[in-house]
């Protein structure tokens, strides 16, 4: 019997931003074409998460860059980076975003 699994591909963006996180979702929410939502738990640090299509997500969380500043990592688990990659960037694009780079991808850190 053959099974058809489809291969998750994770990749991440590290950046710093002025804007806070509640700036940041009302700025992509306004400026399209995703849905982006604030998430708080108990367990892990406020982030924001969006679900471009079926089978992608899509989080933006803060970190603690070594010289200070506001800085963010920008996780993506999709079936197809093309499909996600320059649209995503090209939102990022809307914040006021400093020094973005891409970064080590680790599974996805918030379930």
């Amino acid at each position: 019997m053959e099974y058809d699994c489809e291969v998750m591909t994770f990749w991440a963006y590290e950046f710093l931003c002025r804007e806070s996180f509640s700036e940041m979702e009302e700025i992509l929410n306004r400026s399209g074409p995703w849905d982006w939502k604030m998430r708080d738990c108990a367990w892990y640090p406020d982030f924001l998460q969006c679900r471009p299509q079926s089978g992608a997500r899509i989080c933006i969380y803060a970190l603690k860059p070594p010289d200070g500043g506001s800085g963010y990592r920008c996780v993506i688990e999709a079936d197809s980076r093309t499909e996600i990659d320059s649209v995503l960037k090209e939102s990022l694009g809307k914040l006021l975003v400093e020094n973005l780079r891409e970064a080590e991808a680790y599974e996805w850190p918030f379930d």
